[in-house]
């Protein structure tokens, strides 16, 4: 299954600003759904196959159509 990394300085997931999600700068996409947000160096291990994309220093918005 294809999966992809979305990097950015920032990213807005909604949750609360503490806990696991503090500090999220990225998320991953399967199949047009994401499936999973966090720190980029942890989902990089999760999902060892994935392409990655890097916003820079933008800061993203996901599941915003």
């Amino acid at each position: 299954m294809m999966t992809t990394i979305y990097t950015a300085r920032r990213i807005v997931t909604m949750a609360e600003d503490s806990g696991e999600q503090a500090g999220a700068n990225a998320f991953a996409v399967q199949h047009g759904r994401i499936v999973a947000t966090g720190r980029r160096e942890a989902l990089a291990l999760r999902f060892p196959q994935a392409e990655q994309v890097d916003f820079g220093d933008g800061v993203v918005i996901p599941g915003l159509n």
